[in-house]
């Protein structure tokens, strides 16, 4: 694969499998940001790809401005600043103090769930899947005590860049579910379900569940793609 050829125009790397593209999807999508993409395959990265990937992880925004290669890179700092470039619509609360506990519940998600969500893929044993499925279950309960009691989406009536952190891997649960037979969905009360149902059929969020061509099956081509995570699939539940 050739290097792209970038111009003023934000040019997102991506991945299929990866939630923390889907995070950064969102909100180019919400903000209808004119950008391009490049697949890249992460069994595989091309060798250009290092020059432009300082971490050589997705997601990445780069775009030529001035003569110079700009780059953003790691998911909830490309979120910050797309809300600082593309202020409308707004995608965090009005009030700083309204910011704040937006950003509380993005951080406490990232650092928590997020990796108790891969633990769990990679568990070798019931004992540590049952003892890392405790965790999913305790950030679910703080997320549920901490979004907007009325809705439709976690932070109220607008989507917001909470749901763009956290939408993403409740969307691949169906992974932890088909590899490890723990259903963390099922744990979810009437308010957070209804948040999830609501940001599924949100425009925003409904296009940036995109499939690789020749494929027609989003959740069957997710599981397919966590395999290397997952391995065989093993009830540890049940």
């Amino acid at each position: 694969m050739a290097a792209p050829v970038l111009t003023s125009k934000p040019l997102l790397l991506t991945s299929f499998i990866c939630p923390f593209v889907q995070r950064v999807r969102i909100p180019l999508n919400h903000k209808k940001v004119d950008f391009s993409t490049v697949e890249i395959d992460l069994t595989s990265k091309p060798a250009w790809f290092p020059q432009i990937s300082p971490l050589g992880k997705v997601p990445v925004m780069t775009w030529s401005e001035g003569g110079k290669v700009q780059t953003v890179y790691e998911s909830l700092i490309s979120n910050e600043f797309l809300e600082d470039a593309y202020p409308s619509p707004a995608m965090l609360p009005s009030t700083p103090l309204e910011r704040a506990h937006a950003r509380i519940i993005i951080g406490r998600f990232d650092s928590q769930f997020v990796p108790a969500f891969y633990k769990l893929l990679r568990s070798a044993t019931r004992e540590e899947a049952v003892e890392t499925s405790a965790v999913l279950v305790k950030e679910v309960e703080f997320l549920q005590n901490n979004i907007s009691p009325t809705g439709p989406y976690l932070m109220g009536a607008e989507l917001t860049l909470v749901d763009a952190a956290v939408i993403p891997f409740f969307i691949r649960l169906c992974v932890v579910k088909h590899y490890r037979g723990f259903d963390l969905a099922a744990k979810f009360n009437p308010r957070l379900a209804s948040a999830f149902e609501s940001c599924l059929k949100h425009e925003s969020v409904a296009s940036s569940m995109y499939l690789l061509e020749g494929a027609t099956d989003f959740t069957a081509e997710l599981i397919k793609a966590y395999k290397n995570y997952g391995k065989e699939p093993v009830d540890y539940f049940n």
